[in-house]
């Protein structure tokens, strides 16, 4: 289960919640703008400078600015997503730095290649187009360790991305795994492990309890 990238993160549809735009929504923008099948990833809506949180622990493995793109982001390797944090105002974070779950890495922004927020309306800051198109867009691809693979700097590790033929560059749809409580650190997500599993499979919890201690 995934922590929230951001506090009081509601996982459903503007107005009711804080996505604007789907996985796989829009195809037809997206195949014609860039070849690719559809929206590869979900996009969140705040006002600018919303503190973003990892939704897992990782490796920073890119930090980068893509005025084209992405704009100011980060990409971090969990143990089997590689994620992209996109369009951000502020990174806490370096190449090579170990994060923990929930721990703040950057703030929401605008920057890159980004449209006007929902139907050109709110999360502006006092109602100046400035800040037009707000959002965290945050894309997860499952990956594996490759020595024959490619990596984003020289300290990095070597990663293949696993099924990058589907039409999304190996990313997937994992928006129904968000945690719906605040945002979690590992002694979170530890207590939900032993409330989870029964005492006969203390084994197993104590293995699950290993894990994150040695993250």
């Amino acid at each position: 289960m995934l922590s929230n990238p951001i506090k009081n993160f509601k996982n459903k549809k503007y107005p009711l919640g804080q996505i604007s735009q789907g996985f796989g929504e829009n195809a037809a923008m997206y195949m014609a703008a860039i070849g690719m099948k559809s929206h590869n990833g979900i996009d969140v809506v705040a006002p600018w400078g919303t503190p973003l949180y990892a939704v897992e622990s990782g490796t920073v493995c890119e930090v980068k600015t893509d005025p084209s793109g992405y704009g100011m982001h980060l990409r971090f390797l969990s143990d089997s997503n590689e994620w992209t944090y996109g369009h951000l105002s502020a990174i806490f974070v370096k190449v090579g730095d170990v994060i923990k779950v929930g721990q703040k890495i950057a703030n929401m922004g605008n920057t890159g290649f980004v449209v006007s927020s929902i139907n050109g309306a709110g999360f502006w800051v006092d109602g100046s187009n400035k800040y037009a198109g707000t959002h965290l867009h945050l894309t997860a691809r499952k990956y594996k360790l490759d020595k024959k693979g490619w990596q984003y700097y020289p300290n990095t590790p070597k990663i293949s991305i696993l099924n990058y033929n589907n039409g999304w560059n190996g990313a997937y749809d994992y928006s129904d795994q968000f945690n719906p409580d605040p945002i979690m650190g590992d002694m979170e997500i530890l207590k939900r492990e032993l409330e989870t599993y029964g005492k006969e499979e203390w084994y197993m919890t104590f293995l699950r309890a290993l894990k994150f201690f040695n993250k």
